[in-house]
């Protein structure tokens, strides 16, 4: 009789402290390692790919596009290296801005501004009716790109858990190594035709602004993808923004598990 005593008193003292558990606010790792790893994840590594590419096709793709627009543009040597050099003059600049922009008004609202404009600029630049405008629009755009290319590997990493973050940068490496190889077959392709047809009676379009004209693809869907993904838990956590932070954890979950939002097992966040 005692023994069935001293189980029907012990068994409400666990079951309080198992609600004291549930109920204990949750860090920003444990919530997000309850998230699991599924669906949700693997979308974002295929996210990746557009993301490096755009951040690479920005860069680098006017040594390519030079050989087949220096009839078109009149480009001396030193025009050369003025385009190669102005996009990089764009990210030098603007990269002092873009750490207090993505630490103050978010990381999923300005990357998907940033490659909306990027994409923007760049197939204005497919249509450029001379070198000077060229120039202007490249400087813009590494304007543009710098801070994309910057937040999208924080962005990505912090909607994983520790065991799986340190991965992300490494799979937007690998996506550029692919862009990098990429971007030479495309030119091989498209470069040698020969075709030219003017919209304007300055302003003409032909194989070299047909190539940087499919540059602008990877920017314009990963500004796409970016308005359907959230914002980053982390930085909302930041901001003091835990009920909105909380609603991301549980659409993470629901994704990756299958399971109804109610099963999510962090109810509560640290402030």
């Amino acid at each position: 009789m005692a023994i069935v005593d001293k189980a029907i008193w012990e068994k409400p003292e666990e079951d309080e402290k198992i609600e004291f558990l549930e109920q204990k606010p949750a860090d920003f790792e444990t919530a997000v390692s309850a998230t699991s790893f599924g669906k949700f994840n693997w979308f974002l590594i295929c996210v990746a790919i557009p993301v490096s590419w755009a951040n690479l096709f920005e860069t680098t793709t006017m040594s390519y596009v030079f050989p087949a627009a220096q009839c078109d543009l009149n480009l001396t040597l030193e025009d050369k290296g003025m385009l190669n050099a102005a996009v990089y003059c764009g990210t030098i600049t603007s990269a002092f801005f873009w750490g207090f922009f993505f630490d103050t008004f978010g990381r999923r609202k300005l990357l998907m501004i940033g490659y909306f404009l990027d994409a923007a600029l760049v197939t204005f630049s497919a249509f450029a009716p001379n070198k000077h405008f060229l120039m202007i629009l490249k400087f813009f755009g590494g304007f543009i790109i710098s801070g994309p290319y910057a937040a999208a590997p924080t962005y990505l990493s912090e909607l994983h858990a520790a065991k799986y973050r340190s991965r992300m940068p490494l799979l937007l490496g690998v996506g550029m190594s692919l862009g990098s190889m990429f971007l030479p077959l495309l030119a091989a392709v498209i470069l040698p035709l020969n075709f030219k047809f003017f919209l304007v009676s300055n302003m003409a379009f032909n194989s070299w602004g047909l190539y940087l004209l499919i540059n602008a693809v990877p920017a314009l869907l990963s500004a796409i993808i970016f308005v359907f993904l959230p914002e980053s838990p982390k930085f909302l956590m930041s901001m003091g923004r835990n009920s909105e932070a909380l609603d991301v954890f549980q659409m993470m979950y629901r994704i990756n598990t299958g399971n109804p939002i109610e099963m999510y097992p962090v109810s509560v966040l640290q402030k």
